[in-house]
C-alpha cells in the first residue's frame, strides 16, 4: 500500500470552500486540471472527468464516488483492471480553520500488485493535484458567500501564499506534500 497526501490553505470558510469543489458543472470556470466534470455526487455514480495532462491534452478519467459527507468529506475510486491489480482512492477533506479559512486535504491510497511498480509514475499524477487546490483557492477568493463571481477582488490581497512544488512548477497558493509508504 502506497499513500499520498496534499494539503493547500484555502481564504475562504469551509462551507464555502465545499461548495466550491462539488459544484462539478461549475469546474470549467476555475479547474485548470480537471476541466471537465459530469455525474452526480452520490454514492455508487461513475463521474465523467477530463484530466488536462502535462501535454495539455485531455484524459477520460471515471472514478465512482463511494461517499459524501457534507460539508467536508468526498471519496472517490477506481482500479485498472481488476481491484487486485491497481485499486486508487481520492478522499478530498474540507476542514474549518477559522470562519473565513479551510484547508483542502487531498489523500490518496493506492493497492494492488502494480502499486509499487507504477508507484513513480503515479505519485508524479497526483502531485499535480496541487493544481486544483491552488484553483479552489483561488476561485474562493473571488467568489462571495454565495459563489458569484466578484471580479473586482485584488488578487494580491485575498490569493493564498506562493510557493514552489517538487516539479517546480509554480503555484498559487501553499500546498504541502506528504507521503507515506507501507
Amino acid at each position: 500500500m502506497r499513500q499520498f497526501e496534499l494539503s493547500t490553505d484555502i481564504p475562504a470558510g469551509q462551507e464555502r470552500s465545499w461548495r466550491t469543489l462539488v459544484r462539478l458543472d461549475e469546474w470549467s470556470a476555475w479547474n485548470q486540471l480537471v476541466p471537465q466534470a459530469k455525474g452526480d455526487l452520490r454514492p455508487g455514480s461513475i463521474l465523467d472527468l477530463k484530466i488536462r495532462g502535462r501535454s495539455g491534452r485531455l484524459s477520460s478519467f471515471r472514478p465512482a464516488v463511494v461517499s459524501l459527507a457534507p460539508p467536508g468529506e468526498l471519496v472517490l475510486e477506481a482500479s485498472v483492471g481488476r481491484r487486485w491489480l491497481l485499486h486508487m482512492v481520492h478522499t478530498f477533506s474540507v476542514e474549518r480553520m477559522a470562519p473565513e479559512a479551510s484547508r483542502l486535504r487531498q489523500h490518496w491510497v493506492a493497492t494492488g500488485l502494480l502499486a509499487p511498480m507504477l508507484w513513480p509514475v503515479i505519485r508524479n499524477g497526483m502531485a499535480r493535484f496541487a493544481q486544483l487546490g491552488s484553483d479552489l483557492a483561488l476561485r474562493t477568493a473571488q467568489t462571495g458567500p454565495e459563489g458569484a463571481a466578484q471580479p473586482s477582488v485584488a488578487a494580491d490581497g485575498a490569493s493564498p501564499r506562493r510557493c514552489v512544488r517538487p516539479s517546480e512548477d509554480t503555484m498559487d497558493s501553499e500546498s504541502t506534500i506528504d507521503e507515506v509508504e507501507r
